[in-house]
């Protein structure tokens, strides 16, 4: 199975792996949560 989004997205981020913003928009991939950017996942609306 292969995950596609419809748009290019990006999060930034610092050296120590915090997001740069502080609002998410659209879905990030569950394999965010396993490589443990917990901010990130917690600022998704929804994680596929």
């Amino acid at each position: 199975m292969k995950i596609r989004y419809d748009d290019n997205a990006a999060v930034v981020i610092d050296q120590e792996g915090n997001p740069k913003g502080t609002r998410i928009f659209g879905a990030i991939a569950r394999e965010l949560r396993q490589l443990n950017f917990t901010k990130i996942v917690s600022l998704a609306p929804e994680v596929l």
